[in-house]
């Protein structure tokens, strides 16, 4: 029988989609030099400044209505800092705010009625929170059309992420007996397959893995089964990606653990040059960061 997928709270799904948006967010923000910092592509465009204060003073805003009911009682939100990595840690102490507010809310706290002033009717803080994940959204999608016009997303010509690769990439994935229990998460399924003596490290079209694929997940349960099985620890696929850049990417604590348990080399680098722990440090992964920094000896 397949084991049980695990459904997210709408409090991890909130964090997923604020949080998660902020933390990349923030990170290419401050990636952007600052004799950029006030470019626009156009009159009518923001600027990377404007997108940052537009975040950060809303952020301040829908927080204050949600510690205090009153808005008559709110202080006027702050005027931003000039420079570029002070706005940047403003923002950064917001996410972390509203992280711990979404991972602690009830269900009926989210009900709280609140007035967004006096004039605009009630909302609750479902509404507010709703709100500010559309808005943080919003300003990283701008954000990347910045990025896209100051050529820092890629150096080849862009091709739109249609979503019938996806498609594509999801099929010829499944057609792999082995590939298929890991995202299932059905382990039986796959000691039996295991146990048939199959070609452990078989690739889909993309060059995946098993193993990167229960990596992308965090099945520790399924890392340990492939390990024990001999299955590569340091395969690579599309531009030198590892496993445990996988797991550091996607915030897998466990997966990582088991990784480095099984010998994954934490200084292995992708064709940019990037490292897991790289990605664990600018996506704010904490504990994962600390796990990596420890295995690299680094303080």
């Amino acid at each position: 029988m397949s084991a049980s997928i695990p459904v997210p709270t709408e409090n991890e799904a909130y964090v997923f989609l604020l949080h998660g948006h902020l933390q990349r967010f923030i990170a290419r923000l401050r990636a952007i030099s600052p004799e950029r910092w006030e470019w626009q592509p156009a009159a009518t465009a923001r600027c990377p400044r404007v997108l940052a204060v537009h975040a950060w003073q809303w952020l301040v805003c829908d927080r204050q209505h949600i510690t205090e009911p009153d808005a008559t009682r709110h202080p006027r939100v702050p005027e931003p800092p000039a420079d570029q990595q002070a706005l940047c840690d403003l923002l950064q102490e917001e996410a972390e705010w509203w992280r711990g507010l979404l991972e602690s809310m009830t269900a009926e706290e989210f009900l709280q009625p609140r007035w967004r002033w006096r004039w605009r009717g009630p909302v609750n803080l479902r509404w507010l929170v709703c709100h500010m994940t559309g808005n943080v959204i919003y300003k990283h999608g701008e954000r990347a059309t910045l990025y896209f016009s100051l050529g820092l997303d890629a150096e080849d010509p862009y091709v739109p992420p249609l979503p019938n690769p996806a498609y594509d990439q999801l099929t010829n994935m499944r057609s792999h007996p082995l590939m298929r229990a890991v995202v299932d998460r059905d382990i039986e399924s796959l000691r039996a397959i295991l146990a048939q003596g199959v070609q452990i490290d078989i690739r889909d079209k993309q060059g995946m893995t098993a193993l990167h694929y229960a990596a992308n997940i965090g099945d520790a349960a399924t890392m340990e089964a492939l390990l024990d099985a001999g299955a590569e620890v340091d395969a690579r696929y599309g531009k030198g990606y590892t496993a445990l850049m996988d797991a550091a990417d996607s915030g897998k604590t466990e997966a990582v653990r088991v990784l480095l348990a099984h010998g994954a080399n934490p200084n292995a680098q992708d064709q940019e040059g990037n490292t897991a722990l790289t990605w664990a440090s600018m996506l704010e992964h904490t504990e994962v960061e600390a796990l990596l920094r420890d295995a690299c000896g680094k303080e």
